[in-house]
């Protein structure tokens, strides 16, 4: 099993940044499942430095509930198989370069 923090290769400040995620995350789907709350958003930071284990634990827990979770998730590639069909099945907006740009421009360029 890949663990989900490598502390060797990890430096103090990683570690409390990842440990800080980790815990957003589970108060986040803590407060979902036990209130009346909607929703919840979490962008692709939060996932940035979690082993692909927790990735794909993350995400089967978000698919347990009839309560909406939107994500902004920018490494389907480095996906397993499994968690990749997942987020393909229940995308509902896929942003892209080609004319897939939100507002139809990047944010990124100058005009």
């Amino acid at each position: 099993m890949e663990r989900i923090i490598t502390l060797p290769e990890m430096s103090a400040i990683q570690m409390q940044y990842l440990s800080a995620t980790i815990k957003m995350i589970v108060y986040d789907l803590a407060v979902l499942f036990t209130t009346a709350l909607l929703a919840i958003a979490h962008d692709s930071l939060f996932f940035s430095d979690l082993s692909k284990d927790a990735i794909d634990g993350i995400i089967k827990i978000y698919t347990s509930t009839k309560k909406q979770i939107f994500i902004a998730y920018d490494k389907q590639e480095d996906c397993r198989p499994g968690t990749k069909k997942i987020l393909e099945d229940r995308c509902v907006l896929r942003l892209s370069n080609e004319n897939c740009e939100l507002y139809g421009r990047s944010w990124d360029t100058k005009e």
